[in-house]
């Protein structure tokens, strides 16, 4: 049986990095990712949809988390091949209660070859 589970490169993102004279700068990724949601250019999965639905969150929790992160947690392989960068992204922000919240996602291409970011997961972080 497959579970459909199959090793990834995982690459952490190291604080220092993006550091100058001690004060931390946004990584180009993120600053990229802040601007595709602050203008609305994104999409999520069926799974977001299923929460959002459940009443677990809002959409507009999404954006607050991506607007008030500031780093990525986490950048792994996109195995699915998607990604315009080949890389996934866990951002670690609040959501619009001020609770600290995770989403994972990766930049896309639309149909219409326009860059959106793609939420795949979010949760609260513990």
């Amino acid at each position: 049986m497959t579970t459909g589970w199959r090793p990834c490169k995982i690459f952490y993102v190291s604080r220092k990095e993006g550091r100058r004279g001690g004060r931390f700068q946004l990584g180009k990724e993120l600053l990229i990712i802040k601007s595709l949601v602050e203008a609305g250019h994104y999409h999520y999965s069926n799974k977001i949809r299923k929460f959002v639905e459940a009443g677990w969150y809002e959409t507009v929790d999404l954006e607050v988390c991506i607007l008030t992160a500031t780093s990525i947690h986490k950048v792994e392989e996109d195995e699915l091949g998607t990604a315009t960068d080949g890389k996934k992204y866990t951002i670690l922000g609040r959501d619009t209660q001020g609770q600290r919240f995770y989403t994972c996602g990766k930049i896309i291409l639309s149909r219409n070859d326009e860059r959106l970011y793609y939420f795949i997961t979010a949760h609260e972080a513990e």
